[in-house]
């Protein structure tokens, strides 16, 4: 049986050297990351399952991390546990959005534009896709001062 024996010192980075967080390549040691490329890599495999849906226009599991994150009723609503001036608010990446439009946004596959999220449940923490339905603002509000909210 014979052995290798390695002659050479294991390879160790030089005080001033470091290894990169993403790609493990040696760099000045500047920061965590060799580039902006693996700095950007890094982030984005940090992403929340919601920001990455949100973020790459994937609408299927866009809905599938909302359903998770809301609490389901007995009514069928899927209630959103952050609420801002009565409506499912989410900051992804820094930005504030409207849960229930984007809900409603992922359901048509298209852009709500000017139309409104209109709630068929009348809860507007609602955002269940089922229940919710795009309207023009003046349809909206004739149906919510029909039912008096």
């Amino acid at each position: 049986v014979r052995l290798r024996v390695s002659l050479q010192p294991p390879r160790v980075p030089p005080p001033s050297m470091s290894q990169c967080a993403w790609c493990h390549a040696l760099h000045l040691r500047a920061s965590v990351h060799c580039s902006a490329e693996c700095r950007q890599s890094a982030a984005r495999a940090r992403r929340s399952a919601l920001r990455a849906a949100y973020e790459d226009c994937d609408y299927p599991r866009l809905l599938e991390a909302i359903e998770q994150r809301a609490v389901k009723q007995a009514s069928g609503c899927w209630v959103w546990p952050r609420i801002r001036d009565g409506y499912p608010t989410q900051n992804i990446g820094g930005k504030w959005v409207a849960v229930h439009r984007v809900v409603l946004e992922a359901k048509h596959s298209a852009p709500l534009g000017t139309q409104a999220a209109h709630h068929i449940c009348a809860n507007t923490t609602c955002v269940n896709p089922e229940h919710l339905q795009p309207v023009t603002h003046r349809e909206n509000t004739a149906e919510m001062l029909a039912r008096h909210a």
